[in-house]
C-alpha cells in the first residue's frame, strides 16, 4: 500500500471524527457512529502495519523473500492486538515486547 493511500485513509478518519464531535444527542447514532468509526480505525491500523513490514522487508531482505512477506501479509484481514503483536513477533521478538509494553 502506498503512503498516498494511507494519508487519504488518514484524513479520512479525521474528517469524520470531526464530524463524530458534531453529531446530534441522540446516544443511538452515536453508537452507531462509534462503531463505525472502530471499524475504519482498525482496518487503518491493519494498513499501516502491512505497509511498515512490507517495505522493511523490501529494503532488508532479498526481493524473493520480501515479495512472500508481502504476499503472506497481504492475507491477513481482521486481525485484532494479538494478531499484530503476532506479525511483528515473527519479524523480532524484541520489537513483539516493546510493542506489547508500549501497548499496555
Amino acid at each position: 500500500m502506498r503512503d498516498v493511500e494511507l494519508h487519504r485513509q488518514k484524513q479520512r478518519l479525521d474528517d469524520l471524527f470531526d464530524r463524530a464531535k458534531r453529531l446530534s444527542a441522540d446516544m443511538e447514532l452515536q453508537a452507531h457512529f462509534a462503531r463505525y468509526l472502530c471499524v475504519l480505525v482498525s482496518g487503518f491500523v491493519e494498513n499501516a502495519v502491512r505497509r511498515i513490514c512490507t517495505e522493511f522487508a523490501a529494503s532488508k531482505a532479498n526481493p524473493r523473500v520480501a515479495n512472500f512477506v508481502a504476499v503472506q501479509l497481504d492475507r491477513v484481514r481482521n486481525t485484532n492486538i494479538e494478531g499484530i503483536c503476532r506479525i511483528i513477533g515473527a519479524f523480532s521478538r524484541q520489537w513483539e515486547d516493546d510493542f506489547m509494553s508500549s501497548v499496555d
